[in-house]
Formats: structure tokens, C-alpha cells, sequence
């Protein structure tokens, strides 16, 4: 093999995995997220609940994330039931008010204007 094909084979072996590493951009890195304050939830026993049983599936940032009326939270606590989550249909109701009074619904953004 000739000394320049040999280079270019070392050039191929030596060159990053992910093709555009070699001009500074890299995959993209998993969503890292910050441990939630916990003092974000009020104190309460539907507090205990969600702190001890909400993280199965999701982060508490999600939760405190979220906003909803007593009826959004309701509704969502349904679909959670239906996922396998480990809430009777009868801590909806409590649940459900503590969640809404926690985090109520948010304002949605004004439609940017053209």
C-alpha cells in the first residue's frame, strides 16, 4: 500500500464516530434536569403521596411544571390511572384539588404578533 492511501486509511480509523464531532457539534446530549425543590409542594398528605409515588413514571419538575383547574389535574390523573400509576379513582378528588391549588393553571403565551 502506498504511503498516501495508508495515511488516508489512518485518517478514516483516527476520525470521530459521529460525523460532525469533527466541526464541534456532537450529538445531542441527554435533557439533564435540576433535583426539584420540594418545598414547591405545600404541605399536606396528598404532599407525601405524590413525593413518595409520582416519580415512577416522570419527575416531580414535571409536576411542578404542570399547571391545571381542578378538572385538567382530574383528567390527567385518569390517563395516569390507565398507565399503570398508583392512585385508586377514589384519591382523584383530593388529589386533584391539592394539585390545582399547588401548581393552578398557567396564562397561555399571547400569539406572537406578525
Amino acid at each position: 500500500m502506498r504511503p498516501a492511501a495508508l495515511a488516508g486509511v489512518f485518517a478514516l480509523l483516527a476520525a470521530p464516530a459521529y460525523a460532525g464531532a469533527s466541526i464541534g457539534i456532537g450529538p445531542p446530549l441527554p435533557e439533564v434536569e435540576s433535583p426539584v425543590d420540594e418545598r414547591l409542594f405545600p404541605p399536606g398528605p396528598e404532599r407525601a403521596f405524590i413525593l413518595e409515588n409520582c416519580q415512577g413514571c416522570h419527575t416531580l419538575n414535571l409536576v411542578a411544571r404542570s399547571g391545571g383547574d381542578f378538572e385538567g389535574w382530574s383528567s390527567r390523573l385518569v390517563r395516569m390511572i390507565r398507565a399503570g400509576a398508583p392512585i385508586t379513582r377514589a384519591q382523584i378528588p383530593s388529589l386533584a384539588a391539592y394539585l390545582a391549588k399547588a401548581f393552578p393553571e398557567r396564562p397561555r403565551p399571547q400569539p406572537a404578533k406578525p
